[in-house]
């Protein structure tokens, strides 16, 4: 079999510790004047808590499996980056319910009935661990988007909430190969060497474009009642 393609030996994971999100001031409409862009990153949010829970748990089964150092080096980093995120998104995403989006619970519910049965289910590695190569895609893809959205907005922004999401997509960035790399490792194969799992792909992708656009128009929604409220309040 040839050699398998892995991760750049130039990409080294780093642990970094976002202290000044201590005590954060977390802000709901933190791409100012562009609450559609804010909105997105806000459902993103939202998903992360459960969608980086699924991950982690793919990547923690996979680890007994792991016969590469520095593929396992990798893991350790990865989880440790993946938990960090997961703490501070766990933080954002209580303040968004505290302002009056009482959906943001029922998004992170939605994701977890939909993908319990292989969570729960050893012998369905293979499923997982391809589900978290195809999340951690996603990922990578969204933290590129959001960068620049912090770069062509950095007049524009909430330095708290663009700290988040930058520290958070410089990292999704800089791991989002490992996955992938546990996958060709643990089952010697592309995560998408059928017609099947390509076309699981696309369901997935074509899920998480209509969960988006649907929670888009909620939180659009929901500051206009809010608006109205106070309006007549």
């Amino acid at each position: 079999m040839p050699k398998l393609k892995t991760t750049p030996n130039d990409i080294q994971l780093h642990v970094r510790h976002a202290d000044c999100l201590l005590n954060p001031q977390w802000e709901k409409l933190w791409v100012h004047n562009n609450p559609i862009e804010s909105h997105m990153t806000n459902h993103i949010s939202a998903c992360i808590e459960t969608l980086e829970d699924i991950i982690i748990t793919a990547v923690e089964k996979a680890q007994p499996q792991i016969t590469d150092n520095v593929l396992l080096k990798q893991t350790e980093l990865f989880l440790q980056q993946e938990a960090s995120h997961n703490k501070l998104h766990v933080s954002f995403n209580q303040f968004l319910e505290d302002e009056g989006y009482a959906h943001i619970s029922s998004i992170r519910t939605k994701i977890m009935q939909r993908y319990k049965s292989i969570l729960d289910d050893d012998s369905r590695l293979e499923e997982l661990l391809r589900l978290a190569t195809s999340l951690e895609h996603f990922t990578g893809v969204v933290g590129h988007r959001i960068l620049t959205l912090i770069e062509n907005n950095i007049e524009n922004v909430n330095p708290t909430m663009a700290y988040l999401y930058g520290y958070h997509a410089t990292e999704e960035m800089e791991h989002k190969g490992v996955c992938f790399d546990c996958y060709q490792h643990v089952f010697q194969q592309h995560p998408c060497h059928t017609q099947q799992q390509r076309q699981q792909w696309v369901e997935l992708s074509d899920y998480f474009n209509e969960q988006l656009v649907f929670a888009i128009r909620y939180f659009l929604n929901t500051d206009r009642i809010q608006e109205q409220d106070n309006t007549y309040s």
